[in-house]
């Protein structure tokens, strides 16, 4: 074991304690560390938070998610400089066979996805893609396309990259090269491939290529990623059993109508949500969330703090999304023009926007983060499906006070749901809420402002302990009436009200003095000198007949 390891991730311990309860360093959580019998291997097995299998690796990156959120990574190589997979329960590692390429977990934290590699006496290798179960301490192998990765022996090469929630599929590449060609394959010769336990197949044409599916959904029916290239970008879908020819990734973004995104890396449950990287503002490239049914995609804005370099830039992508798609969390990197790149860990919701990690970890838990750490989500950072913690990997200025390390963190107790705003026709986008959270007794406990999505949806990630006990939401904003719910942990992702619409006099009923004000601006348009979108209730852009008549039909709401 490497001692000169465990003292700076003591020191990481002594800073950040279990106590706080938020940030939780690798070594922090409960468990063992353990060697394994591979020369130069060391994994640190950690058994659970909260019940919930954990296992973090020791080299600085994580991976996949699980509830509230499982990654591992392996460090060390043995004599052919392969990198291994441990699990919860120890794995025969031995000349014959050996598993790598861990890169993402179910959504139980039970299986991930792999590479197995079979190593026979006359050392052929033969990989297939996989995926280990840590219940059962087993690697099922899902196979490979059967064709060559060199010119000659070993054939069969083939890569789990990532694992749908449920853990049955198993999305990556493989080679497609014909049998003794003559050449070693290159990165031209690789498929984008799906498998499971009783079939494995390609998802384009054996063509020129360099593909490699990224991401797949909670039942394993939607995948994405790229087919010829990372500049050729594909969502896949299954549809009665049979994989559809990709599409590429297009979005209305504004008034910018179908516009190219970039590779999907994530996508929500149901495979309606897709997040990824490449859309290019001013001299960003920036993360965006396409809503695949509505053809709609946000974009993740940009940091607007870069290094003061000439010509330098961000680059975002998104590498986990919440399992309603409705939290993003990802990395910003500087590019080009510095010798060490900058890198910014991100979280996005619709509601509050995007938020560097840094500041999100203040403004949500003070004082848990030591200011010489930073969270950068270099590597495969991962989020819980519902969104409640993330892995991350950490950058320091002082490795003296705290060093970089492998990290949990909860992000807050997610509560979600859908503002239906009556009468109104508008961009939802364009109205900025507020919420409340009350306790039994009617006491506020927090507060959030922000905006809606294109579907009227919100989520809030709360920092009381709402586990027990009944809540309720409060919104309001706008010419809307105030409205409130009650909730449990157990309906807090379907926090849903109907606003009442026509008081733009913020007075909290519908009453005459709303009437008179929309006859007073009756005719305005957003060109108007003093223009207040409130006043047009309907959100048509024209204060109007139509305007009148929603008041009027209201006349005598109040807040609830």
């Amino acid at each position: 074991m490497n001692t000169t390891r465990l003292s700076i991730l003591a020191l990481a311990t002594a800073t950040c304690s279990f106590a706080t309860a938020q940030w939780y360093p690798n070594t922090v959580l409960s468990g063992t560390t353990a060697v394994s019998s591979v020369p130069g291997l060391s994994v640190y097995d950690l058994t659970s938070v909260n019940g919930v299998p954990i296992v973090l690796g020791g080299h600085g990156t994580s991976t996949g998610y699980s509830g509230p959120i499982g990654t591992f990574r392996t460090i060390g190589t043995d004599l052919t400089q392969r990198n291994y997979v441990k699990g919860l329960n120890s794995i025969g590692l031995n000349a014959a066979s050996s598993y790598s390429q861990s890169q993402n977990i179910s959504w139980d934290g039970n299986k991930v996805s792999v590479g197995m590699l079979l190593q026979t006496l006359d050392g052929s290798v033969r990989a297939s893609m996989a995926a280990y179960d840590f219940t059962t301490d087993l690697i099922t192998p899902f196979g490979n396309l059967g064709y060559y990765s060199t010119a000659v022996t070993p054939p069969m090469a083939a890569s789990g990259y990532t694992i749908s929630g449920d853990g049955n599929t198993v999305g990556g590449q493989a080679y497609w090269k014909a049998a003794h060609s003559g050449t070693a394959s290159t990165a031209s010769n690789v498929i984008p491939t799906v498998a499971t336990s009783s079939a494995i197949q390609s998802l384009i044409p054996s063509t020129n290529n360099n593909g490699r599916v990224q991401c797949l959904n909670f039942d394993g029916t939607a995948a994405g990623g790229y087919a010829i290239g990372s500049g050729d970008p594909k969502i896949w879908r299954k549809v009665a059993g049979t994989w559809q020819t990709g599409v590429a990734p297009v979005g209305d973004i504004g008034t910018n109508t179908a516009v190219s995104l970039g590779s999907p890396t994530a996508c929500d449950a149901t495979g309606r949500f897709f997040a990824g990287g490449g859309v290019a503002v001013d001299t960003n490239i920036c993360p965006y969330l396409l809503d695949t049914t509505t053809s709609k995609a946000m974009v993740i804005d940009a940091p607007i703090n870069p290094p003061v370099v000439p010509g330098v830039s961000w680059r975002g992508n998104v590498t986990a999304l919440s399992s309603y798609g409705d939290i993003a969390y990802g990395v910003f990197q500087t590019f080009p023009g510095l010798y060490v790149d900058v890198f910014e860990g991100f979280i996005w919701t619709p509601t509050s926007g995007t938020q560097l990690m840094d500041a999100f970890m203040d403004a949500q838990w003070p004082g848990a983060r030591p200011s010489v750490l930073h969270i950068n989500n270099f590597g495969s950072a991962a989020m819980s499906p519902d969104g409640d913690w993330a892995s991350c990997t950490t950058w320091s200025t002082d490795t003296n006070a705290a060093a970089g390390t492998v990290a949990l963190i909860h992000l807050g107790t997610p509560v979600r749901g859908t503002l239906t705003l009556s009468d109104f026709v508008g961009d939802k986008k364009s109205k900025t809420m507020g919420w409340k959270l009350l306790d039994s007794g009617d006491n506020v406990v927090e507060t959030l402002s922000g905006k809606l999505d294109d579907l009227g949806r919100w989520v809030w990630l709360v920092k009381t302990d709402i586990s027990s006990g009944t809540w309720k939401i409060q919104a309001d904003g706008g010419q809307f009436l105030r409205n409130s719910t009650t909730f449990t942990y157990a309906t807090k992702n379907a926090v849903n009200m109907v606003m009442t619409n026509g008081d733009p006099d913020y007075s909290g009923e519908v009453d005459a003095a709303d009437i008179d004000l929309v006859i007073a601006h009756f005719g305005e348009t957003p060109a108007s000198s003093g223009w207040n979108a409130d006043i047009d209730v309907d959100g048509s852009d024209e204060v109007d007949a139509a305007d009148i008549d929603i008041v009027i039909a209201n006349f005598g709401s109040i807040d609830q």
